[in-house]
């Protein structure tokens, strides 16, 4: 398969949708529909608490970390066949990583120098952390070492957060509450007041995801007489749903792992890993298996620029740009909840335009 996956763009730029402006269309576009701000999807547009069930924006940020692993084995394949060593591959893996963690440092606006509320993990830099760590690992290790150190750390994760309470935890139960745990504990006193208490010592935690991906793109990869594409795509929905069922069992055996988001627990990680697989074979078996890609065009515009867009959003103003020209509409309509739809979806519109801008001059900005 070297041809390029359209399927990859298409569910990049979909996750990004999300993240420059989709979800506040959504929902907005929740209110419109039932006047009600704290709609069924308003709500999922939002990150869950410690001890509420999972929303669908809670699985956005795993779900582009699993993209980035899943282009590694194509981009590597490409660079090998054009004559680049492993150490070459292995330079431009650190040269990656440092790349996203200087954008997100950037994003954080370190140069503001404003310490205390600085954020030191920002997404786009753990995503590169991650991504980074399993690539180098896949790169010169052994697949059945990779296994085993993925499943190290998924159960090592387990145990340590279970039988590791904060030195200040209120009650025996390690995981019952946020402020119990060891890793909320560590991040609250060793890194800044901005921090969402999910990375430090969680990090680490995020590598099974990337590696997740790296193994589902090999796989698309994998050709062999008598597997057809079909099948390809059933194998894979049918290992995403063991994966989701593995990580509901273990949330509500004894002594599990709960699901949560905050510390990238184990079981969340498996659970975001089987929901992005399922969702890569779906996009996979519509786009580039039976090729019905055209609906698809608005995703792979953004998909094909996703850090550049997640960038840009952060010092490019394009609410203000979008009420600047569509700012009169709220005031035709008297409805509840018009005015924020307008709003978002013009933030969503002149984003798109920009990068519709790019595509069309073949302006594509990679980490």
């Amino acid at each position: 398969m070297d041809k390029r996956l359209d399927s990859l763009d298409a569910l990049r730029g979909f996750d990004m949708f999300f993240i420059t402006g989709g979800s506040a269309l959504l929902a907005a576009l929740g209110t419109l529909l039932t006047g009600d701000a704290h709609s069924w999807i308003a709500v999922q547009m939002t990150h869950a608490s410690w001890t509420e069930p999972l929303r669908i924006y809670d699985f956005i940020f795993p779900l582009f970390l699993f993209i980035a692993g899943v282009t590694f084995p194509f981009s590597t394949e490409k660079r090998l066949a054009r004559g680049d060593g492993k150490r070459a591959v292995t330079l431009n893996i650190l040269r990656r990583t440092l790349t996203l963690v200087v954008i997100g440092l950037l994003f954080e606006q370190v140069q503001k120098l404003d310490w205390p509320h600085f954020r030191v993990w920002s997404v786009i830099g753990r995503i590169g952390i991650a991504w980074g760590a399993a690539a180098l690992l896949t790169l010169h290790c052994r697949f059945r070492t990779c296994v085993i150190i993925t499943t190290a750390l998924l159960i090592g994760w387990w145990l340590f957060l279970r039988l590791v309470p904060a030195p200040d935890a209120a009650g025996p139960d390690a995981l019952a509450d946020r402020m119990n745990c060891f890793a909320t504990w560590f991040d609250t006193h060793y890194l800044t007041t901005a921090h969402r208490h999910e990375g430090g010592l969680a990090t680490i935690a995020m590598l099974p995801t990337a590696f997740f991906g790296i193994w589902s793109g090999m796989w698309l990869k994998f050709h062999r007489e008598g597997l057809s594409p079909d099948k390809k795509v059933l194998q894979m929905i049918g290992v995403g749903v063991v994966m989701m069922l593995v990580a509901w069992g273990w949330a509500r055996m004894p002594f599990g792992m709960p699901v949560l988001k905050g510390i990238w627990s184990s079981s969340y990680a498996l659970l975001a890993g089987g929901i992005s697989l399922v969702l890569l074979a779906a996009f996979h078996w519509v786009i580039d298996v039976k090729g019905y890609k055209a609906w698809s065009f608005y995703f792979r515009v953004i998909g094909m620029n996703a850090v550049t867009i997640y960038f840009v959003q952060r010092f490019v103003p394009f609410k203000q740009i979008g009420i600047f020209f569509l700012g009169a509409l709220p005031q035709a309509f008297s409805v509840p909840g018009w005015a924020p739809f307008v709003e978002a979806f013009g933030r969503c519109l002149f984003a798109w335009l920009f990068l519709y801008i790019l595509y069309r001059n073949k302006v594509f900005f990679k980490a």
